[in-house]
């Protein structure tokens, strides 16, 4: 995988484990989503524990989906 693929994964999972918007968060774990990079599932699983619902959706369609 590229370098700025890699980056780019490593700034969503970022947003998605501590970015205070929702919307922000639930967009950045779809992206996750639609890249499937493995190295992302560590983020996307302490996303699962999200207050808002549809953060911890996203986080589950990752781990369906890797």
């Amino acid at each position: 995988m590229s370098q700025a693929i890699t980056n780019t994964v490593a700034a969503l999972c970022l947003a998605l484990v501590i970015e205070i918007a929702i919307s922000v968060r639930r967009t950045a774990g779809d992206a996750v989503s639609d890249i499937w990079d493995v190295a992302a599932e560590e983020d996307v699983c302490k996303a699962l524990s999200a207050e808002n619902k549809l953060v911890g959706l996203a986080a589950c369609r990752f781990l369906v989906e890797v």
